[in-house]
């Protein structure tokens, strides 16, 4: 059926109504896809179940909001709207790919702030937000923690009901990348050619290469690198609808991110999945963050200002796979790599993937395992096993690629800096 002739629902919503979009769903099911290289939906891919899509998920949010008004609660209704929305990934693709973009990770947001005024949170929803609020802490004291490390993730996968988390923590960055408050206030000594690297929390407790491999690659075509001192974004605090802490995290990044923006030099962000909450969520939310870039943006947009990159001693093919919120919300992403890796001499492929079923922490939980499983084998298996150089955007993807395919790749950049680094 085209979808000049589907028959829409009418677009009836509630004027400010956190869960307008569930209204403004017309029926046209782009997000019925079984496409296995596109993002949308995973959990409608992975399942074949319409409750699982954005458009099943659509539905169930209107039967309960039209429940609460009426001010009759079925607990069972309530109950099937809160399973069908835990299986929810929270990739994005819906908000971007929809035609009418009914964004249900937001929609989530809003019903879990509701229903958890009146039902206990689990457990592991009170370790994992938690572990965000006080991420800070843990970061500044991950050498006094790194010994007990192991013990400690395996009593919280216990706790959490959570499994393969991460074994050991990321080294502290070196304090001459850091670029503290009061660097901030002192901007003038930065040089020319400084970026400034924000990053999220999760990455910074587990993802130490990540930073490395964005500092060697950024100094070895010609850049100043510094570090901000990580502050949470509130992701966690967002999924699981803990809107109050999610506003004091989100308010006290904004302000880090606003004095970095004031020094004039140029915000890269570390992790797709960071960067792509500060555009689509962070709005939507009532704040209005700083320009901050991905790192191959960034490039591109100094290429077309005319910068010349040094080249490699010898050309040879990457491979490079990109996070599926990226892809989304940026369907140019994987062109730009190709262009920035062209600049340096060597080829890039990059092939079309959904999901890799990671998603944060989606993929860790015990519950939603064989989803998880399924999505990497549809999608992600077939591109990792290769002889070439691999490369992934996403730390989720990263880690369920060296979790289930036994392959680990680098960031994109990491491989640049790893070619510059044998240039002649």
């Amino acid at each position: 059926m085209g979808i000049a002739t589907t028959p829409f629902r009418p677009f009836n919503a509630p004027d400010r109504d956190a869960l307008r979009d569930a209204f403004r769903c017309n029926g046209n099911a782009q997000c019925l896809s079984y496409v296995k290289t596109v993002p949308m939906c995973p959990s409608f891919k992975a399942t074949a179940d319409l409750r699982q899509s954005p458009k099943g998920r659509a539905d169930a949010l209107r039967d309960w909001h039209q429940m609460r008004a009426s001010g009759q609660v079925n607990p069972g209704l309530e109950e099937g709207v809160r399973k069908t929305l835990d299986a929810c990934l929270g990739c994005k693709a819906c908000a971007s790919s929809c035609p009418v973009q009914v964004d249900i990770p937001t929609m989530r947001t809003a019903f879990y702030e509701d229903y958890y005024r009146s039902h206990h949170r689990p457990l592991a929803d009170h370790l994992t937000l938690m572990s965000e609020r006080f991420s800070a802490f843990a970061v500044s004291t991950a050498p006094l923690l790194s010994p007990f490390w192991p013990l400690l993730a395996a009593l919280g996968q216990k706790l959490t009901g959570t499994v393969d988390l991460p074994k050991r923590l990321a080294k502290r960055p070196r304090k001459g990348l850091r670029l503290t408050d009061q660097c901030l206030s002192t901007s003038d000594l930065l040089p020319d050619g400084t970026v400034i690297l924000v990053q999220d929390w999760f990455t910074a407790l587990f993802d130490g290469d990540l930073i490395e491999d964005h500092v060697a690659g950024l100094r070895a075509l010609g850049y100043h690198p510094r570090l901000l001192d990580m502050r949470p974004a509130g992701k966690a605090a967002q999924t699981l609808g803990d809107c109050r802490h999610f506003e004091g995290m989100a308010a006290a990044l904004m302000d880090q991110l606003q004095s970095a923006a004031e020094t004039g030099h140029p915000i890269i962000g570390l992790d797709p999945a960071f960067v792509m909450m500060l555009r689509q969520d962070y709005p939507k939310a009532g704040f209005t963050p700083p320009p901050v870039l991905l790192v191959q943006e960034f490039l591109k947009r100094e290429l077309n200002s005319g910068r010349v990159f040094p080249k490699v001693a010898k050309q040879y093919t990457v491979r490079v796979l990109s996070h599926c919120s990226e892809v989304s919300a940026r369907p140019d992403t994987a062109a730009e790599w190709a262009v920035v890796f062209s600049a340096v001499g060597l080829s890039a492929e990059t092939p079309m993937t959904g999901c890799c079923g990671m998603a944060g922490l989606f993929g860790h939980q015990t519950r939603h395992q064989e989803v998880s499983k399924k999505l990497f084998d549809m999608s992600w298996r077939a591109p990792t096993d290769t002889t070439l150089p691999l490369a992934a955007s996403g730390f989720s993807c990263r880690c369920q690629s060296e979790r289930l395919g036994g392959s680990k790749p680098r960031h994109p950049i990491g491989l640049i800096a790893n070619a510059l680094k044998t240039r002649v």
